[in-house]
């Protein structure tokens, strides 16, 4: 440890021991002393008293000859720069014997002079003091005498800040999804259905990339001391480091006032929030290095891919691309989007047209950097019954009747003028009716949809050659017993 140092320490030593057998008066100026660093506001470290009889005049290079001072005389208050060594500190007196002060520059120690007594030492580089400060409060001259003169003791340290910008890319995923209430048909040759369709286009997800931070490292070197960088280190987080490039090698002396401004940049494994940190290390000299944090946050991407997607149908031709039809376009702001759009089915021709036919509609999209597509269909059975020789089940003429749900064949007006609602021979109960009423294991309505159904097909313009004589005896088992109409399977409606 320093001589003078040691020397000040056993002074404080002998001090305390004397205070401990004076009277009271003393011990009224002592324990205001020893209470400085106490709960609350109070200095950062314990103060030294040095007494005139030993220390006539004290300055910072008794501590450290590489120190430079900063001194203000009476009246001390405002702000003062050493111009020499660059260092600003600003003060605030707590009547004539205390202050506070915060700096620009890391302050090694603080000196109180006064003009009786002796003088007051704050020594934050001192064995287990905390090290150079750039503020403190509630430094106190020992005895609360008058302060004539402050010192602040320091070594010249660069100025160092720096910027962080960041940039990534982003790339939009979409999906597609083609629907409708209809999956099933069975129509008339030469009829037609029209069909809705809803088509939604949506955002799945989104890819980011490229993610990076660049900015600029600006090393100011404050005193009139050359500055002699040994170089210039910049890290994100942990472990990711940056390159720097200053436009000179190191090392590297940065001349008195002068400044020395680096680019960096890193890519990043993504675009979680970071904090950058920058470093400039001295090697020589007495100027130290410093550093400056930036934090590393990331807003909107700077480049957007796939952010739109047009959409079309094939309007269930697709080999035919000129029928297409352009949907719309839609964008990140607006999905999830739904299209609507109706398309008729029909009409199939007699007789090619009979059978069945599975017809299938296909939406698709493709974004607007074309770095995403896809599609999606949706199919409908067709079922096409030929009405000439034919015949025809009786699903079909059980809801192809005025009531719906497929559209209504006109063989009902030969049922008679009421056509679904006339009788069924005697049984008291409408063709509809029946027709609606589940069998249950009842002959009576089995036999009953087998007779109508056959019936619908010869009024309809059915062979009835191999079938005539089954209806005639239909007709009179039907006619000779009553449905039961109390039994499970009621008609619907």
């Amino acid at each position: 440890m320093r001589a003078i140092r040691s020397a000040w320490l056993w002074s404080v030593a002998v001090l305390l021991a004397a205070c401990a057998g004076a009277e009271e008066g003393s011990r009224t100026g002592r324990a205001l002393w020893l209470s400085l660093d106490g709960e609350g506001n109070g200095p950062d470290v314990a103060a030294t008293f040095l007494p005139h009889a030993e220390y006539a005049n004290p300055v910072c290079a008794d501590l450290d000859p590489s120190w430079l001072e900063l001194r203000i005389d009476a009246p001390v208050t405002g702000s003062a720069t050493d111009p020499l060594g660059g260092a600003t500190v600003n003060i605030v007196m707590n009547g004539t014997s205390g202050l506070d002060f915060t700096a620009d520059n890391p302050i090694a120690a603080v000196l109180l002079k006064s003009g009786t007594n002796g003088h007051t030492l704050f020594d934050y580089g001192a064995p287990g003091g905390p090290g150079p400060q750039w503020a403190d409060d509630g430094l106190v001259t020992a005895g609360g005498t008058d302060i004539l003169t402050v010192l602040f003791c320091y070594r010249p340290q660069l100025k160092v800040s720096k910027t962080a910008e960041t940039s990534f890319g982003r790339a939009y995923d979409w999906d597609i999804d083609k629907t409708s209430l209809t999956s099933s048909l069975v129509l008339s040759p030469g009829q037609q259905h029209l069909v809705t369709y809803e088509t939604t286009v949506s955002v799945v997800g989104a890819a980011d990339s490229a993610a990076e931070v660049h900015g600029t490292i600006t090393i100011v070197n404050p005193s009139g001391y050359e500055a002699w960088l040994y170089w210039v280190r910049d890290t994100v987080s942990v472990g990711i480091d940056a390159t720097v490039d200053c436009g000179v090698g190191f090392p590297y002396v940065l001349g008195q006032y002068q400044t020395l401004e680096c680019t960096y940049s890193t890519p990043l494994p993504d675009t979680t929030a970071r904090v950058n940190t920058a470093v400039v290390e001295t090697y020589a000299g007495i100027v130290d290095g410093a550093s400056a944090t930036a934090d590393v946050i990331f807003g909107d991407p700077a480049s957007v891919t796939d952010a739109c997607v047009s959409v079309i149908d094939d309007h269930a031709t697709p080999a035919d691309a000129s029928d297409d039809l352009a949907l719309g376009d839609v964008c990140v702001g607006d999905a999830p989007h739904t299209f609507s759009y109706a398309a008729w089915l029909g009409p199939y021709e007699d007789p090619d047209g009979c059978g069945q036919h599975l017809v299938t509609n296909t939406a698709s999209f493709v974004s607007c950097g074309g770095g995403d597509s896809g599609s999606d269909a949706h199919t409908i059975a067709v079922e096409v019954p030929c009405p000439v020789g034919c015949t025809l089940t009786q699903g079909y003429w059980k809801t192809h009747s005025a009531e719906g749900p497929a559209p209504y064949d006109e063989a009902w007006q030969l049922v008679g003028s009421l056509e679904e609602d006339t009788l069924l021979l005697n049984s008291g109960r409408t063709w509809y009716e029946v027709f609606w009423t589940a069998p249950a294991g009842r002959v009576w309505y089995q036999l009953a949809h087998q007779y109508m159904a056959a019936k619908l097909n010869v009024l309809d313009g059915a062979d009835d050659g191999a079938v005539a004589d089954a209806l005639v005896a239909a007709e009179a088992l039907l006619s000779a017993s009553a449905p039961d109409v109390k039994s499970k399977g009621a008609a619907k409606g």
